[in-house]
């Protein structure tokens, strides 16, 4: 278990300073780096350490935050292909650690998590829990290298699905409005697909704790 917290940590913060270090490059300002989840650690003037070393997010300055005379451009006056490369950035970044550490085997891995996530969150108590068995074996018998691969391929994968408050929904949401089609798109739509996303998390943490439970009954 050691081994895959360290792979998720490495995975979200190799996907946080991917986006800050393009961010940089490209001129434009980050207010606040946040990494972890939870109660507040640590605060600095633009980093957030959370209690819990997974996940986090990159916060840009709007037109609002962003001084006339500055040499920086705030992110929605950035060119299009610059905030769709950042959105895209992360994630891809991640992906390319996978590929290092697994070669071709990486998209493999890449390309069954949408329908690994369905398949668990319809079905918590059979067969989210056979994947969860087969997962805690494959941890015990693997090497760290295909571990690491492995845990960089689901976690490219998932920031990269086409939900809100994702990568890819970022990405997808630039183009729309972009191009003009999200006139065509109901805000009632975006909050369905977040609670849909909000819906199949919920099925996997039950199914996380009805497992959990099952092992130490």
């Amino acid at each position: 278990m050691l081994l895959l917290f360290v792979a998720l940590t490495t995975c979200s913060l190799l996907q946080l300073y991917a986006i800050f270090g393009l961010a940089n490059a490209f001129r434009i300002p980050v207010l606040q780096l946040s990494f972890g989840v939870g109660p507040t650690v640590f605060w600095s003037s633009r980093v957030r350490l959370g209690l819990f070393p997974v996940s986090g997010f990159v916060r840009f300055a709007d037109a609002a935050d962003a001084s006339a005379d500055s040499p920086t451009t705030a992110f929605e006056n950035a060119p299009l292909h610059q905030r769709l490369l950042l959105s895209l950035f992360g994630p891809l970044s991640v992906f390319v650690l996978s590929w290092l550490c697994l070669s071709e085997q990486a998209v493999t891995e890449f390309t069954e998590l949408p329908q690994q996530l369905l398949t668990g969150a319809v079905s918590p108590f059979s067969e989210a829990q056979r994947m969860l068995s087969g997962a805690e074996q494959f941890l015990k018998d693997s090497p760290a290298l295909l571990v690491f691969g492995v845990v960089a391929a689901k976690h490219s994968a998932l920031n990269l699905l086409p939900f809100p408050v994702l990568n890819g929904g970022t990405f997808f949401g630039l183009l729309a409005r972009a191009s003009g089609w999200h006139r065509f798109w109901p805000t009632a739509a975006t909050g369905l697909l977040l609670s849909v996303l909000l819906v199949v998390f919920a099925l996997w943490a039950i199914a996380l704790a009805f497992y959990l439970w099952r092992a130490f009954v």
